[in-house]
C-alpha cells in the first residue's frame, strides 16, 4: 500500500469517526430535550395542563379546527294585529298524561276581556290565562302570547314557609352544545357576558355519558340512567312510553322549601325528557311553557317573526323580573341554534336591572358528545356566576368552590349536591356545618360531593364514577367503571 492509499484511509476513518461523534451528540441532544420535556410535564405548566391534580391531569391543546357553522334561523315579518279585524283569544292548556299534545280552550273570547298591560305583570289569580292563541278574522291573522301569572295556590305554598336570610335563587341555562370549546365559538357575546360577570369556570368538569340525556340526569336528579329504575321506576315495563312525574327531580326539593320553579326545553321536538321518553304526566314544575310551544312553533322554529328561542328568553326574563324579590328555581335549557346576541343580551338586560342581585347563574353545556375528538372536544362548560354579596357571608364556601373549580376533576353529580346547597345556603353553608360535613367525607369517596366542600386531590375517574370512556384524565388509574 502507498503513502497515498494510507493517507486516504486514515482520512476515511477520521471522517467516519467524526460522523459517529456527530450521530451520538445528535442522540445526546434528543435525550437531553426529551428528559428536559419530561421532567416539565410532571412539573406542569399552565399551558401543559388544564387540570393538574394528584388524582388526575388533564392536557390542554389549543384545537385550530372551527366548529362547524350552526343553522341559522330566520323567521319571516309576523303580522301585526289587523285594523278592522275583530280579535279573540283561545287558552292554551297541557293534556294529562299526554306530555306531547296541548288543547285549545272551548270559546274564543274577546280581547276587551284580556285587560292587561303589555308586560303581563298585573296578572293574578287561578283563573287568569297562562297562554293564549289570539285569532283575528282568518286562520292566517293568528298570534301567541304567553304571561307569567301569579297563581293563587304556588304563593299558598311558598308563603307558608318562613323567609330565611340569604336567600338566593337559581337560574339555570343549558345550552344544547357538547363542550366549552365549542361554546367559546358558537357563543362569544353570552362568553364575554359571563367574564364580565366574573363567572367562576370549572376546568375539570367532565361528561359521565355520551349525550345530554345521561349527562342532565346525574344533574338534576343526582342519579345515573341506570339507577332510575330502582329510584322512581324508570323505565316502566308498561307499553306506554314511561314517565318521569315521579323521579327525585332537583325542583321537587326546591319546591318543598318554598321556591317558585320552572321548567322549560326548547325545541319541544328534541326535548331532553321527551324526545326518546314520554316525558310528563302532568306539569314538573309550577311554570311550564311546553304546551304554548306545542302550539306556537312553526315547522322553522319561529313565534311569528321572532324565533322560538327569543320568545322563550323573553318569558325567562318576566318570570325572573316578577320574582326577582322572592325564590325560585329556572332550568332552561335552549338549542345550539340558540341565537348568542339573544342570550347575551337576555343575560345583560337582567344584570343591568339588577334582577340578579339575589341570584346565582349557572349556564353549561350538554349535548351529544362526538365518538372520535380531542378531550377538549367533550369537556362541558359549567360557569357559575354569584350575586355580590355572596362571598362575604359564605367565605370558606367559596373558598372551596374557586379551589375545586382551578384543580379537581369534578362531575354533574357533584353539581347537584351544589345546587342543593344553594335552597338553603345559610344552613349548609355556614362555617360550623361546613367543618362537620367536610369531617364526615374525609375518610370516604363519595361519588358526588358539594363543591362548596373541598374536594380531595387525589380524585380520580374511578372515584368520582366517571366511565373509562369519557375519562379525560391522562394514565387513568385501574379500577374504572365500564
Amino acid at each position: 500500500m502507498d503513502k497515498c492509499d494510507m493517507l486516504r484511509g486514515q482520512r476515511k476513518t477520521r471522517l467516519l469517526l467524526l460522523l459517529g461523534l456527530l450521530i451520538a451528540l445528535s442522540f445526546l441532544r434528543y435525550a437531553l430535550h426529551r428528559a428536559v420535556h419530561q421532567a416539565r410535564a410532571q412539573k406542569s405548566t399552565p399551558d401543559k395542563f388544564a387540570l393538574d391534580s394528584k388524582g388526575c391531569r388533564i392536557l390542554s391543546r389549543k384545537i385550530e379546527e372551527k366548529a362547524t357553522n350552526r343553522t341559522r334561523i330566520i323567521c319571516s315579518q309576523e303580522q301585526k294585529f289587523a285594523n278592522g279585524h275583530k280579535c279573540c283569544y283561545t287558552n292554551i292548556f297541557g293534556v294529562f298524561g299526554d306530555d306531547n299534545s296541548f288543547r285549545l280552550g272551548d270559546a274564543c273570547r274577546p280581547m276587551e276581556e284580556l285587560l292587561v298591560p303589555e308586560s303581563g305583570m298585573q296578572l293574578r289569580g287561578n283563573d287568569v290565562p297562562e297562554f293564549i292563541r289570539v285569532s283575528c278574522g282568518s286562520d292566517e291573522n293568528v298570534h301567541f302570547r304567553p304571561f307569567v301569572p301569579f297563581k293563587d295556590q304556588v304563593e299558598d305554598r311558598c308563603n307558608k314557609l318562613p323567609k330565611r336570610p340569604h336567600q338566593v335563587s337559581v337560574l339555570l341555562f343549558i345550552i344544547d352544545s357538547n363542550s366549552r370549546w365549542r361554546a367559546e365559538q358558537e357563543f362569544p357575546s353570552t362568553m364575554e357576558t359571563l367574564r364580565r360577570m366574573s363567572a367562576v369556570n370549572l376546568k375539570g368538569q367532565s361528561p359521565v355519558g355520551n349525550d345530554a340525556f345521561a349527562n342532565l340526569v346525574p344533574l338534576l336528579m343526582g342519579q345515573a340512567v341506570d339507577e332510575l329504575d330502582d329510584v322512581c321506576g324508570w323505565p316502566s315495563p308498561r307499553p306506554e312510553r314511561p314517565k318521569f312525574d315521579q323521579c327525585p327531580h332537583l325542583w321537587r326539593s326546591f319546591a318543598e322549601q318554598g321556591f317558585r320553579t320552572l321548567f322549560a326545553d326548547l325545541p319541544t321536538r328534541a326535548a331532553i325528557f321527551n324526545s326518546q321518553e314520554g316525558g310528563f304526566a302532568s306539569p314538573p314544575t309550577d311554570y311550564y311553557p311546553r304546551p304554548f310551544f306545542l302550539a306556537a312553533e312553526g315547522p322553522s322554529g319561529c313565534v311569528g317573526r321572532r324565533t322560538e328561542t327569543s320568545v322563550l328568553l323573553r318569558y325567562v326574563q318576566t318570570f325572573v323580573r316578577r320574582f326577582a324579590s322572592s325564590r325560585y328555581l329556572a332550568v332552561v335549557r335552549v338549542a345550539r341554534s340558540a341565537p348568542d346576541q339573544a342570550l347575551s343580551e337576555a343575560l345583560k338586560t337582567l344584570r343591568r336591572r339588577k334582577q340578579l342581585e339575589n341570584t346565582v347563574l349557572v349556564v353549561l353545556t350538554a349535548g351529544e358528545i362526538p365518538p372520535k375528538g380531542a378531550v377538549e372536544e367533550f369537556l362541558p362548560l359549567v360557569s357559575i356566576s354569584f350575586p355580590a354579596w355572596f362571598e362575604s357571608k359564605f367565605p370558606a364556601a367559596m373558598t372551596n368552590l374557586r379551589k375545586n373549580s382551578e384543580d379537581r376533576l369534578t362531575t354533574p353529580f357533584d353539581l347537584h349536591l351544589t345546587l342543593k346547597d344553594l335552597a338553603e345556603p345559610s344552613r349548609t353553608l355556614n362555617a360550623a356545618h361546613l367543618s362537620q360535613r367536610q369531617a364526615e367525607i374525609s375518610n370516604l369517596s363519595p361519588r358526588g360531593v358539594s363543591l362548596f366542600l373541598e374536594i380531595s386531590d387525589w380524585r380520580n375517574c374511578s372515584v368520582a364514577h366517571v366511565p373509562r370512556r369519557w375519562c379525560p384524565c391522562l394514565n387513568p388509574k385501574p379500577g374504572l367503571i365500564d
